[in-house]
This record gives C-alpha cells, sequence and structure tokens, in this order.
C-alpha cells in the first residue's frame, strides 16, 4: 500500500505557490538534453522554455534573478526553488525558467536577451517570480522573496 505523503510549505513557501497554484496544469516529464539547463534543471533560455510550454501545454514558472549580488535571490533558491519539495511539486506541472543576471560571467549577447525578457514582463526588482501561460501571457508574479534568510 503505498502511503499518502502531504507536502508541508512554511508560510514564505505557501505565499509564493499559493500566488502561482492558480495555473497549474498536469502533464508527462519530458528531459530536453539539448538545451540550456542549470545544475539543478532550470532551463535558461526564454525561447527553449515557451516552446517547451507550447508542446507540453504546461505554464511557466519564471525566475528572475541576480545570482551574484542579489542576497534576496540567493536565500529564495536555497530555501525554496532547491528544496526536495518544491521539486517534486513542480516536475510534472510547470517548466521551469530561470532569468539570471549577474553582474559577471554571461557575454553582453546573452545579457541583453535576458534583459529583454525583463523588460518585456516588467521586471525591476529581484527576485521576481513571473507564471507564463503557453502562449507568454503573464499569468501571476510576485516581488522580492522576503523568508528567512
Amino acid at each position: 500500500m503505498q502511503s499518502s505523503r502531504q507536502i508541508v510549505f512554511t508560510p514564505s513557501r505557501q505565499a509564493i505557490v499559493r500566488a502561482l497554484a492558480v495555473a497549474i496544469v498536469g502533464g508527462c516529464a519530458a528531459t530536453w538534453p539539448t538545451l540550456g539547463v542549470t545544475a539543478d534543471g532550470w532551463l535558461t533560455r526564454f525561447d527553449d522554455a515557451m516552446a517547451i510550454a507550447d508542446r507540453t501545454g504546461k505554464p511557466v514558472l519564471t525566475v528572475f534573478t541576480g545570482s551574484d549580488w542579489c542576497p534576496h535571490c540567493t536565500t529564495l533558491e536555497e530555501q525554496v526553488l532547491r528544496s526536495r519539495e518544491f521539486q517534486e511539486w513542480a516536475r510534472d506541472r510547470l517548466v521551469l525558467l530561470m532569468i539570471d543576471l549577474p553582474q559577471n560571467g554571461i557575454s553582453q549577447a546573452t545579457r541583453r536577451e535576458r534583459s529583454l525578457v525583463c523588460k518585456r514582463y516588467g521586471v525591476n526588482t529581484f527576485p521576481s517570480v513571473v507564471l507564463l501561460a503557453p502562449d507568454g501571457q503573464k499569468i501571476a508574479a510576485q516581488t522580492g522573496y522576503t523568508g528567512q534568510s
């Protein structure tokens, strides 16, 4: 007999999940080995994420971060986005996209491309989390992160 396990989210995690859960849809998991992907499995290119969303019908959870200068971004990633609970919950529900704008370590072309995505969705606060429909329309957004550091 398989036991039912409830995932418990802290209040800060609940706020993020509640804001995004409205548009969650199921689907089959897939791997996309030729795409730009972080070590944690997040896509790094907007066009790739939208193509997968179009094919799967899944919404795109887009996290806008500054990995080498934004302490709240790092805290969000460590406490929520890298957690086993979040990863298990998101695996079959979302396309995960990380738009990272570090101060160092990316080309001007990549910075320009990622900045255009920020402008498109009105992101000027980091971290920001935006849930996109497969057609690119903004469904929900959350700016900042106030979880414990």
